[in-house]
């Protein structure tokens, strides 16, 4: 094989090898970006999860504050309901003793738990509320704790997605590092490769040619090899044949002359 076809091939290696760590390095580098970008998400959403659980701790703990006295002492039969957020207010219960008007602690309740606690133990009365709010009370509660078994299976992905990215990032620099140590060998076999291969064979080359020349060495220069360092090897060797050749008619001729 040729030195050049050996140049070229080791051209071949460096270019293919160069390729696929380009290639290998994107697609991870993709990857842990889409995975890092996935894990912010679901951080935002989990922290958005976290304030609803506590708005719910909250709502819950303001209708447990709120003094709950059972139907059947309600000073009417008549009561309160609210649906999806819309107080009813029957007539008869249009207020209530205190003077403390009914649909307005439902309303505020509804808007803002703090203001309905102390709009209900304002003037350190205590006001009779019909035992849905109680029903409500357990509903956050039932929600939260709902909640809080959805947030830890959103924790538990961001902790999958975590470990999926470290992975991927240790993967990725063992790639480089084994990429890195392939391309020093492919270096020091390049090195290796022109010091033997080209360099050595023409420096000895050069060194036999001096000889020659100086007379002091008449034997072939061997090279073990069919590429173009051989050739050359092999025409030097023809040339030294012929100027030895030449040199001894030359000599003889002399001689011969009386």
């Amino acid at each position: 094989m040729s030195i050049k076809i050996k140049l070229i091939l080791i051209e071949l290696i460096l270019i293919v090898g160069f390729v696929i760590i380009q290639i290998f390095t994107y697609t991870t580098t993709s990857a842990i970006s889409k995975d890092m970008k996935e894990m912010a998400n679901y951080n935002l959403r989990y922290g958005k999860l976290q304030d609803l659980r506590g708005y719910m701790y909250k709502v819950a703990a303001a209708s447990r504050q709120i003094i709950i006295i059972p139907a059947k002492k309600l000073p009417y039969k008549q009561y309160v309901k609210a649906t999806d957020g819309i107080v009813k207010l029957y007539p008869v219960l249009d207020k209530l003793p205190g003077g403390l008007v009914v649909k307005d602690l439902f309303t505020k309740f509804i808007s803002h738990t703090t203001q309905a606690v102390d709009f209900a133990r304002q003037g350190h009365q205590h006001i009779a509320i019909h035992t849905e709010l109680l029903a409500t009370a357990h509903y956050w509660i039932s929600m939260r704790r709902h909640l809080t078994k959805i947030l830890n299976t959103e924790l538990g992905y961001i902790t999958l997605i975590h470990k999926k990215v470290n992975n991927e990032a240790v993967v990725l620099n063992e790639t480089i590092f084994a990429m890195v140590v392939i391309f020093v060998l492919i270096l020091v076999f390049i090195i290796t490769f022109l010091s033997r291969g080209i360099i050595k064979p023409i420096e000895k080359l050069t060194e036999h040619a001096t000889q020659v020349s100086l007379g002091k060495s008449t034997d072939d220069f061997i090279v073990k090899s069919n590429d173009e360092i051989g050739k050359l090897t092999i025409a030097f060797n023809r040339l030294q044949k012929s100027y030895l050749k030449a040199v001894e008619m030359l000599i003889k001729a002399n001689q011969n002359k009386p």
